[in-house]
């Protein structure tokens, strides 16, 4: 719960060896906790730099920029997890939200197809509720994916 020393630990060690990628991502985590969300892009970008197929640098990066409403670079940042993780549903399923809150509703509704193909339950119940979805939810296709089989 310490996150301001965490960070301190976390530049004495690139301190010492500058290209630590798992260094850099764990401090974008500890400055992404604190709100930090510029520093947390910075910190995961340099780990993506040292350690390119860094899939958790890539999945973490998404979410600071999705919230400075950056929401093409957060897709594209999920799009490179998705090519060293395919078919990860929860990644699907941020790109759906992130796409809506852009105002690509077709773009969110594939991927939030995605996601609800792979974890039915799961899916549909946070969609139901996730607000980032606020555009969609008379959109006939999203009605759809969220009704189970035993609905349709």
């Amino acid at each position: 719960g310490r996150k301001e020393d965490a960070i301190d630990s976390y530049d004495k060690a690139i301190e010492f060896k500058p290209d630590y990628h798992q260094a850099w991502y764990n401090r974008g985590v500890a400055l992404a906790a604190l709100g930090r969300k510029e520093d947390a892009i910075d910190s995961y970008d340099k780990a993506i730099e040292f350690k390119p197929d860094d899939h958790q640098a890539w999945y973490s990066l998404s979410f600071p920029l999705s919230s400075l409403k950056r929401y093409e670079a957060a897709i594209d940042s999920l799009e490179k997890f998705l090519s060293l993780v395919p078919d990860d549903a929860s990644a699907f399923y941020n790109q759906a939200c992130y796409y809506a809150l852009w105002g690509e509703p077709d773009e969110a509704l594939a991927r939030l197809a995605k996601a609800i193909e792979q974890k039915p339950e799961h899916y549909r119940k946070l969609a139901k509720e996730d607000k980032d979805f606020t555009s969609l939810r008379d959109h006939p296709q999203f009605q759809a994916l969220l009704q189970t089989p035993a609905e349709a």
